[in-house]
This record gives C-alpha cells, sequence and structure tokens, in this order.
C-alpha cells in the first residue's frame, strides 16, 4: 500500500512538473532587459550625434528618430555630462525641425535635461531657452478644432489625427512642469475635440476624418483610446488648477461629472477590450507598433491609477512580453519601436504611492487630488 501511494505520489509530481505554468519574469531580467535596450539605442548614434531616421509608429512621419531617442535616454536619466547625451544634444539644437512629432519629442527631451542640470548653467539657460521655443511653436501649431497635425495648422482649421496631438498634449505638459505658461485655451479647445470625437462606446479611433478606415465614425481601437485617456487627464489637471472645489457644487462640479461620466465609460471600454499582444481592434498587424501599443496603454494606466486593466496586469504581463520577444542585439525592430518598449519597462517599474479606498457614497469628489499633490514624483508618468 506504501509502495503503490509513493508511486502514485511520484506520478503526481511529475505531472506538475509537465504542466506546471512557466515562470514570470523577474525584476532582474527587466533590469537585463531595460539594459540591453539602452545599449542598442547608444550603439546606433551616429558620429555626428543624431540617429539613423525612421518611420515612426502609427503614421506620425519620417522626421523625429534622434528626438524620440533623445527623450528616452533624457527621461531614463542620462547626463550631458555623457559623451553621447552631450553630442547628442548639441546636434539636437541645431536641427531645424517642422513636424508636431519632432518638436514634441524634443521639447521633453530638453524639458528632462533642464530638470538634471538643475542650476543656471550656461547649459541651463540654452536648454531653457530652446524650451521655451518649443512651446511656443507647439501653442501656435494647434488647429482652431483643438487638435495638431503632422505639420503645423497655425490656428486654422486642418487634417489632425491623435496621435500627433496625443504628444504635443505631453509636451506642453512638460512645459507647465517647467514653469512655461500655456494659455487655457490650448487645453480647452482639445478637451473639447475629444469629447467631440468620443466615440459611442466610449472609445476613440485615431481621430483622422480623411482616413475612411480609421477616421471619424470607424471602430475605436486600443491605442488610440489609450492616449486619449492619458490626454483628456492632462487637460482635466491643467484647467481644474485654477477652478473652485468641484465637491461645492457649480460650474466645476458639472465639468468634472462629465470628464468623470467620459472617462470612466473609456476606461471600462479598454478594460473589457484589452490584450497585451495588440492593440484592441487596431487595423493592421502589431508590427512596429506593439509597443506604441504598450506605451499607450501604460500612460493611461498610470493617469488614471489603475493596476488592471479587467483582469490583466497591463505591467506584468506587459513586462513579460516584451522580456521574451526582445531580439538579441537589444531592440524591438526599428529604433522608434525600442524606444517605446523600453520607456514602457522603464516607467511601469514606480512604486505604488498612495491607494484610494473606494466606498459606497461620494467617495472621490476630488479626483484628481493626488495628480496635482505629488509632481514632485513626476508626476503621475
Amino acid at each position: 500500500m506504501l509502495r503503490a501511494t509513493l508511486a502514485c505520489g511520484a506520478c503526481l509530481g511529475i505531472l506538475a512538473v509537465l504542466v506546471a505554468p512557466a515562470v514570470a519574469v523577474t525584476d532582474d531580467d527587466v533590469w537585463k532587459a531595460i539594459d540591453k535596450a539602452k545599449e542598442y539605442i547608444v550603439s546606433r548614434q551616429l558620429a555626428g550625434g543624431l540617429w539613423p531616421e525612421e518611420k515612426l509608429p502609427e503614421g506620425a512621419g519620417e522626421v523625429g528618430t534622434s528626438e524620440t531617442v533623445f527623450f528616452t535616454l533624457a527621461y531614463m536619466g542620462e547626463h550631458p555630462n555623457r559623451d553621447y547625451m552631450g553630442k547628442a544634444l548639441d546636434a539636437i539644437l541645431k536641427r531645424s525641425l517642422d513636424t508636431t512629432y519632432a518638436v514634441s519629442m524634443r521639447a521633453m527631451g530638453l524639458a528632462y535635461i533642464r530638470n538634471k542640470l538643475g542650476r543656471p548653467t550656461k547649459m541651463y539657460e540654452e536648454v531653457n531657452k530652446a524650451l521655451h521655443y518649443e512651446a511656443l511653436w507647439l501653442v501656435q501649431a494647434q488647429g482652431s478644432h483643438g487638435g495638431w497635425g503632422p505639420k503645423p495648422l497655425g490656428g486654422r482649421d486642418g487634417p489632425c489625427d491623435f496621435a500627433n496631438t496625443q504628444v504635443a498634449i505631453h509636451a506642453l505638459r512638460e512645459a507647465t512642469e517647467a514653469g512655461i505658461e500655456i494659455p487655457p485655451g490650448v487645453w480647452q479647445r482639445t478637451q473639447q475635440l475629444y469629447f467631440s470625437r468620443q466615440q459611442p462606446d466610449g472609445g476613440w479611433n485615431s481621430g483622422d476624418p480623411s482616413n475612411k478606415d480609421i477616421g471619424a465614425g470607424g471602430p475605436s481601437s486600443g491605442s488610440m483610446t489609450a492616449a486619449a485617456i492619458a490626454s483628456v487627464f492632462i487637460t482635466w489637471d491643467q484647467l481644474e488648477k485654477g477652478t473652485a472645489c468641484p465637491c461645492r457644487g457649480g460650474d466645476a462640479a458639472k465639468a468634472s461629472g462629465e470628464l468623470v461620466r467620459r472617462t470612466d465609460l473609456a476606461m471600462a471600454w479598454l478594460s473589457k477590450e484589452f490584450r497585451i499582444d495588440k492593440s484592441a481592434k487596431g487595423p493592421g498587424s502589431m508590427a512596429g507598433t506593439d509597443c506604441y501599443w504598450l506605451y499607450a496603454a501604460e500612460q493611461a494606466a498610470l493617469a488614471s491609477g489603475t493596476k488592471y486593466f479587467g483582469s490583466h496586469d497591463w505591467y506584468k504581463e506587459g513586462a513579460e512580453r516584451l522580456v521574451k520577444t526582445q531580439a538579441a542585439d537589444g531592440s524591438w525592430g526599428n529604433l522608434p519601436n525600442t524606444c517605446l518598449g523600453v520607456l514602457f519597462l522603464y516607467t511601469g517599474r514606480g512604486p505604488l504611492f498612495i491607494n484610494k479606498l473606494w466606498f459606497e457614497g461620494d467617495w472621490n469628489s476630488h479626483p484628481r487630488d493626488l495628480a496635482r499633490a505629488i509632481p514632485v514624483l513626476g508626476a503621475y508618468y
């Protein structure tokens, strides 16, 4: 009897080994992936300080690879006293740019370099002056509808899309963190644009009416919905700075109520449709856009304080996917995709700082209090 029991136990042990799930990636695995990606990015730098230009994901245009790389390294804390960063900064500042994506990426990179320098040196003043110029460029490049297209619209009506609008809004937010004042109308117009083009199901598409497949009236997609959520939260934070307490009623309460309704509807769509391997209901294959989707999902999650989309632990699943699909040279396809991949891994590692208790009744009368209370932690992404 004992022998039979032992044999049965041995079989069960073997079976358990055979069907055991794969071990999840560790924190050490993530750091190794980050280091490999950074080594790959730095190794691609050209002698003049720039990087080979490649087409950016989501149809953002041909120009902006060097600025994307520069922002990525600056965000990860690379100081301009490093040789490759010093060369990049010199070359980036000399570039004549005329596309929203490139200017926005350069602005964000300059904002983080400015913070890294931290004192009024000659380099600090040069970077600060350039950042002010970029912010002015973006304000003037906005269309009358509140959006941005690949090229500056100069306050006119014209083609815009939410990929360019997202990056412009993020860059302007970084400019405000550096003390640059952005006219309230900029945020108001963008917020109304997002409201006007939100789909009945709560999501967003590219927002480009000229695109018959994914333009106005087309199906919502994961990447554009996630990007829109993060952008709406940015406009919300910027516009609420000068409003009265929303729990006291009046216009502030009505505005907050509408924002909560819309963002809750969008988050519900994203939670329902979320999948880690590709942008939910997005057009085409994931080649060249998978890291854009992960990065956009991360922005929405961190802006809203969300650890799960539905039953999906977005960072755990995303990190596992990126670690397992990283090429031997440290890349995820091209340079822009690699930058977005490493940004996802690096940004999402931030520790949980504060939890809000959700209870029955009016539990969240100040929805964006923590986003403004802890800007020293890099806001929320």
